[in-house]
């Protein structure tokens, strides 16, 4: 996987190392964690369920940090 912050006006995108290149753009370093974890789901490997199951978890964390800030 190629993580690149440089945009690619020509395809309205990130700009890719090459077509078969799995590439996410990241504008912001505390936001690669996440894009790290959720790129194993990229290639199909893993299902749909794992997936969900992801996404619900870091949803449940976020929320528990939402929670703790107004408190």
């Amino acid at each position: 996987m190629h993580l690149n912050p440089v945009f690619d006006a020509d395809g309205i995108g990130v700009r890719r190392l090459a077509p078969s290149v799995p590439t996410a753009g990241i504008r912001d370093a505390e936001d690669l964690p996440e894009l790290v974890a959720f790129a194993r789901f990229d290639d199909g490997r893993v299902g749909l369920d794992e997936l969900r199951a992801a996404v619900d978890a870091r949803v449940e964390r976020w929320l528990a940090e939402e929670e703790s800030w107004a408190a």
